[in-house]
């Protein structure tokens, strides 16, 4: 999750707030998602989902990039993970396709988050995504009936 073409803001050292006043900031929170969906199967390969997931935050920083001589090489990282609260949680729904004989899976999932993920901001901010996923199957296969 995260953000890109954030404007700069103060980070409390001269120096460095000096260097990357015209530059840009790419936000990248990492989180560990469980989603938990109801399918729904319509004309035999094709199904709907629908649920929520709850997602526990893992890493949390903004990469500060400006441009001095090349585009970008100018580089600093910023620990934002206090900033960002732990816990996210949202509603998540998508189309799939179940392939005939094989059991792998193809589809897209959409997610939009319902908190808040800043701690102490005067603006809200709210994680979504789309998902693209192939599930293949791995394991013993299916049994014999026995007559």
């Amino acid at each position: 999750m995260g953000a890109t073409n954030i404007a700069t803001y103060t980070l409390g050292d001269e120096g460095l707030d000096s260097v990357m006043v015209d530059g840009h900031v790419t936000r990248k929170i990492s989180y560990f998602y469980v989603p938990v969906h109801i399918k729904y199967r319509f004309a035999r390969q094709f199904y709907a989902q629908a649920g929520f997931q709850i997602g526990l935050r893992h890493n949390a920083r903004d990469l500060f990039y400006n441009t001095v001589f090349e585009k970008d090489d100018v580089e600093f990282t910023h620990d934002i993970r206090e900033q960002i609260k732990r816990l996210d949680a949202g509603l998540s729904g998508g189309l799939g396709y179940k392939f005939q004989g094989t059991g792998m899976n193809l589809g897209i999932t959409y997610y939009s988050g319902l908190v808040d993920i800043m701690k102490n901001s005067e603006s809200e901010s709210f994680n979504s995504t789309f998902y693209i996923y192939v599930n293949i199957p791995v394991g013993a296969g299916y049994r014999d009936e026995k007559p």
